[in-house]
Parts: structure tokens; C-alpha cells; sequence
């Protein structure tokens, strides 16, 4: 698949890509990032444990995402 250079802040939900990325979260964050996706829209967040949103946070930021 080809990246795409998004012109707006668009955010994907876990699950969207699910089939293409698996169902490993980060994966699926990797993914995004990869398609160009500058933003994740997480309305589960609060239900996952600290340890997962500090893991999502800092992959977050490690792939430039908001």
C-alpha cells in the first residue's frame, strides 16, 4: 500500500486495520504511521490498563502521531 500524505489531521480507531496489521495494538499504530495517519482516536483508552496507554503514548510519540 502506498503512504499517503494526508492535508488534515485525520485519526483511525484501533480495530480499522486490524486485519492488515493484526491485532496487537502497536502493531496497529505502526500501521497507521505507515500509511501516513497523523492522529489515532482512542475512545477506549480509559478502559486500558496504565501500562497499555503508556505503551500507546510512547509509541505515539515515538512515530510523531497525536
Amino acid at each position: 500500500m502506498a503512504k499517503n500524505d494526508f492535508n488534515m489531521n485525520y485519526a483511525p480507531h484501533f480495530g480499522m486495520f486490524r486485519h492488515h496489521a493484526g491485532d496487537d495494538l502497536i502493531d496497529q499504530l505502526k500501521f497507521m504511521a505507515d500509511m501516513g495517519f497523523p492522529a489515532l482516536e482512542d475512545n477506549g483508552l480509559m478502559g486500558r490498563s496504565p501500562a497499555m496507554q503508556e505503551k500507546i503514548g510512547q509509541q505515539l510519540a515515538k512515530l510523531g502521531m497525536s
